[in-house]
């Protein structure tokens, strides 16, 4: 009796469970749809304002309201947009009568990387030519958040709050000193002097060669950084340079004395100015008791309405850009990296296509295995053949990232991009010692031939296991080499003075002929209609072939302890902190030859 009762209990409680959830996951997507259609029907008031808030999530790959953007944590929806369309919207607004400027604010965490900085700030320049205003105002000014808004006509902040400028750095955590009080050897194979993503497990801090070409990647991107903010705000970048130096920028006073902001106020005094900037009218929040505003639209309704005003003007001429975001892994692959067989089916849908005029790859990949990279580039060089290929850089485009870019027609990067990185390591780890001293475990093993177990972590390598594994190593490298040669026209030994395994700031690869020129995707995609012969009707069409099942975007949706997000940083979370370690977590996992950057560098 008593069986029958909890039997009866347990299962109510599990149909009671089962409608509680049913119920829950209908009302998020009635609540998404419902949103979703409301920012369809955003009408743009006459002289509004476009808000740009920087803090919002701009990500490379354009962004859809699904499932993963539901917050169960926070209780929201998620707001982000791509960045084309960001670029898009920007541009639409130039010409748009009822829009007179842009709004800048959030400066504080940027929901963006260097690159997509560099190609915000380019458009924005482009917006003031129109003479429309840009108007910036912060609570706190990150590095990068300023980089951007120091190309509006007006940069304010907050008298009460912050403004950081000490200079650009990247710092790397060692895991020998763990491996050795683990008894753990790593046994590490390379083609390279500069590939140092195996570092970590052999030092306790970075080589000659990595010291070098960490301090010339920093430096540059800083260089490209205090340059553009110097002409944008008719300052010498060898003064700016000095006031990192001596950490002269210690308040908003301090920013506005060394002309680094115009003027300091806070919130309503900054919509009060923008009242003025649209009405014409003098703004003084000390004597008007409320001051006239206008109406200010923000980034993501003013993209759902642009996006229904033009829908229907589409050509049958299409340039298609193709996001590779991610790790480059064998396979499919699942959310965030690039799969080798998902991606190459994309791209020979894409060859088949007649519809389809050019292709603009764009890059954002650390790189990953060599075997799925080589895949990719053979897919693309197929494409090529019947159309233009051009390739566009985001933050990283290294090492296998570089690799499927090399045989492009044309490669456009930023600035700041970080690249290059062509080299190949194999890294495995002896722990037989580890076993036996901590743990009391000890390993035998019964084997047909002497080298039977040589994928096992249980004993170390051979001197013959050792010659093997280099020769697959040296021979990957080569092939990189080649295809490297081949794609840039240069000869193999050309190549491989810039390779190595050396990463490059995209200003510097356009000077060592790895990169064509410095641009964004606007002109990849000017690029690639002019090469197709498609420059006067084309429309585009995004294409991210590692798109979330639903299974991955319920788990994103329950999970937001990604230690990758571009709004944390180490102030707020432990995991950003560990960073460095997730990364070696991650290559640790990857079987074969890894043509892979050494860390994920991420600029504030």
């Amino acid at each position: 009796m008593k069986f029958g009762k909890m039997f009866g209990a347990a299962l109510l409680a599990f149909f009671a469970g089962t409608a509680v959830i049913f119920t829950a996951t209908i009302f998020f997507f009635v609540a998404l749809a419902a949103s979703v259609t409301l920012a369809t029907h955003v009408s743009v008031s006459p002289r509004s304002v476009l808000t740009i808030d920087l803090g919002e999530t701009i990500t490379d790959e354009p962004t859809t309201a699904t499932l993963s953007s539901i917050d169960l944590q926070q209780m929201c929806i998620r707001s982000s947009s791509s960045l084309l369309g960001v670029l898009r919207a920007i541009e639409t607004a130039k010409t748009d009568p009822n829009i007179e400027g842009i709004y800048l604010c959030g400066a504080e965490e940027p929901g963006f990387d260097a690159a997509q900085g560099e190609e915000l700030r380019e458009a924005l320049i482009d917006f003031r030519s129109s003479g429309k205003f840009v108007f910036a105002w912060s609570d706190y000014y990150s590095q990068l958040g300023y980089y951007v808004c120091s190309a509006a006509d007006r940069v304010t902040v907050n008298p009460q709050g912050g403004f950081a400028w000490y200079g650009l750095s990247a710092n790397m955590l060692f895991f020998k000193g763990l491996l050795d009080k683990l008894d753990i050897r790593a046994e590490v194979i390379r083609h390279g002097a500069f590939k140092s993503a195996v570092e970590p497990f052999v030092s306790d801090r970075m080589s000659r060669e990595n010291a070098l070409q960490m301090n010339a990647l920093v430096r540059s991107i800083w260089g490209t950084m205090v340059g553009d903010i110097a002409r944008s705000r008719e300052l010498d970048s060898a003064a700016l340079q000095k006031m990192a130096d001596r950490l002269a920028i210690r308040s908003p006073q301090d920013a506005r004395i060394n002309h680094l902001v115009d003027s300091t106020m806070y919130r309503d005094q900054a919509m009060a100015c923008l009242g003025e900037l649209v009405w014409g009218e003098t703004a003084d929040s000390t004597t008007q008791s409320d001051p006239r505003t206008p109406e200010l639209v923000s980034i993501g309704s003013y993209l759902a309405g642009t996006t229904l005003k033009h829908k229907g003007k589409r050509s049958r001429n299409e340039i298609v850009v193709l996001y590779a975001d991610g790790e480059i892994v064998d396979g499919r692959g699942a959310r965030g990296m690039v799969g080798s067989i998902s991606f190459a089916d994309k791209i020979r849908e894409l060859r088949e296509d007649e519809r389809i005029k050019g292709v603009v790859l764009r890059v954002n990949s650390p790189g990953g295995s060599a075997l799925a990279a080589e895949n990719i580039w053979r897919e693309l060089t197929l494409l090529q053949r019947d159309k233009p290929v051009v390739v566009s850089m985001g933050a990283t485009a290294a090492s296998g990232g570089y690799y499927i870019a090399a045989g492009a027609d044309a490669i456009m990067t930023c600035r700041t991009t970080v690249t290059g990185s062509i080299g190949v390591f194999g890294l495995m780890f002896d722990v037989e010692k580890g076993l036996k001293n901590k743990l009391g475990i000890t390993v035998d093993v019964a084997r047909s031939n002497p080298s039977a177990d040589l994928e096992m972590p249980l004993r170390p390598l051979s001197q013959s296991e050792m010659a093997y594994m280099q020769y697959q190593v040296d021979q990957v490298y080569g092939t990189f080499v080649d295809r490297v040669a081949a794609g840039r026209n240069l000869t193999a030994e050309q190549v491989d003075r810039i390779a190595q395994g050396r990463i490059w700031s995209g200003a510097d690869a356009t000077l060592n002929g790895l990169c064509d020129g410095t641009g964004g995707l606007r002109h990849a995609l000017a690029l690639t209609a002019d090469r197709a012969g498609v420059a006067d009707d084309f429309s585009i069409r995004e294409i991210v072939p590692s798109a979330n099942s639903f299974v991955e975007a319920l788990s994103s949706m329950l999970d937001r302890s990604d230690v990758r997000s571009a709004t944390r940083t180490p102030r707020q979370s432990v995991d950003a902190v560990l960073a460095d370690w997730a990364d070696a977590m991650t290559m640790l996992g990857r079987r074969g030859v890894q043509a892979r950057m050494p860390y994920i560098i991420k600029v504030r």
